[in-house]
């Protein structure tokens, strides 16, 4: 529990992804796009609104949304919707072209393709917000699945919303997206970066909030000092004036040790005074002086050892290193689907800009779906990532 409450958060895995996709990001400067979608190409350029209605281009779309998520899940959907035409009159339409949102992969639900790599069946989780109705905010959320499906035979798409029991939502029956494809597209690699990373990252993680514990709470010095009942006693009775209405101290046959006639006190004598004496506080300091009684132990501060500490540290920039080699280790092994051919001196980042080219490929064919355009398109992305 303390530990959660001072929680350290290490990076470096994070650092590293985030290396990667700048390396990877900083080429898409070369991505040639040709298409006779003249609202395609607007938006790539992140006029009329950019890609997904918030005016980001499609360089910054797939460095910040599909990028970090394929390197982290290893995978991502992108969604193609479309606003619904109320017409078809050329007013109706107007202004009206389609645009993209992303689901990570935990809302993935399935999904399945054909022996050609085309999306036959695929469900999204969705989370829709609950408003309060004074202030108009948001307080909570229902789930919600959305069902896409292909039919054997036939060339459009059936959709259906679900509730969170997988039953139809308000009894909604299939409805049809007249395309002959899923809009949908899901980029995926062959392996996350972070599979491997993960562990490492987390062990990081416990060691380092354990040290951040242990110098907060532990790592003070303390005053210590050799203690002798009978000596404290008596520097006790040495230090005090002698009052004969307090001196409780006899001898075993019940004498006064100090010459008192005063009978013993019901308190214990001997034990009240031993326990005062573990019991006072000692003031320490560099202007503070303190008299022992001859051949005791000098009272000193002593300090926990730091080696513990030391190696602990040293664990953790073993780690630290660790971690770095895995990520590169894992970008080598990462492979695409759509790979055809690989650079050798960075096959990891050229199988990765594959996998986003042929991806965006799919969003621009279904883009021209939805605008009844069949013409030809272009998109080749970079595959050279290594650094000069």
């Amino acid at each position: 529990e303390e530990k959660r409450q001072k929680p350290y958060s290490p990076s470096f895995a994070k650092t590293g992804i985030k290396k990667i996709r700048n390396r990877i990001s900083s080429k898409f400067g070369s991505i040639i796009r040709k298409s006779t979608s003249k609202s395609y190409m607007e938006a790539c350029a992140g006029k009329i609104k950019g890609v997904d209605n918030s005016g980001s281009s499609m360089n910054y779309f797939m460095s910040t949304q599909v990028l970090p998520e394929l390197l982290v899940m290893g995978k991502v959907a992108v969604y193609v919707d479309m606003p619904p035409l109320e017409g078809i009159d050329l007013y109706s339409v107007q202004g009206k072209r389609p645009y993209l949102y992303t689901y990570t992969r935990e809302q993935i639900v399935n999904w399945r393709q054909d022996y050609q790599g085309v999306l036959e069946n695929i469900m999204l989780r969705e989370y829709l917000f609950e408003y309060d109705d004074t202030y108009g905010l948001p307080t909570n959320f229902k789930i919600q699945y959305r069902h896409y499906f292909r039919k054997p035979g036939e060339n459009v798409v059936y959709y259906q919303l679900l509730d969170d029991n997988f039953k139809p939502k308000d009894g909604m029956e299939e409805q049809i997206l007249n395309l002959p494809q899923i809009p949908i597209v899901v980029f995926q690699l062959s392996s996350s970066l972070m599979e491997d990373v993960a562990d490492y990252q987390i062990a990081h993680l416990n060691i380092a909030s354990s040290d951040i514990a242990y110098i907060l709470k532990s790592n003070f010095p303390f005053y210590v000092e050799m203690y002798d009942m009978m000596a404290e006693m008596t520097m006790m009775n040495m230090q005090q004036d002698y009052n004969p209405t307090t001196a409780d101290l006899r001898d075993s046959e019940g004498n006064p040790l100090f010459g008192s006639d005063i009978p013993p006190t019901s308190n214990g004598g001997t034990e009240a005074i031993a326990s005062k004496a573990m019991d006072k506080e000692i003031t320490v300091g560099n202007t503070k002086g303190r008299r022992i009684p001859k051949g005791l132990e000098f009272p000193k501060f002593i300090n926990p050892s730091s080696e513990p500490l030391k190696a602990s540290m040293d664990k953790q920039e073993q780690i630290k290193r660790e971690i770095e080699e895995l990520l590169n280790l894992a970008l080598e092994d990462v492979e695409s689907k759509n790979a055809t051919d690989v650079n050798r001196d960075d096959p990891g980042s050229h199988n990765i800009s594959l996998e986003l080219e042929a991806g965006e490929r799919r969003i621009l064919q279904i883009w021209q779906y939805y605008e009844n355009n069949a013409k030809e398109f272009t998109v080749v992305y970079p595959t050279d990532f290594v650094q000069k």
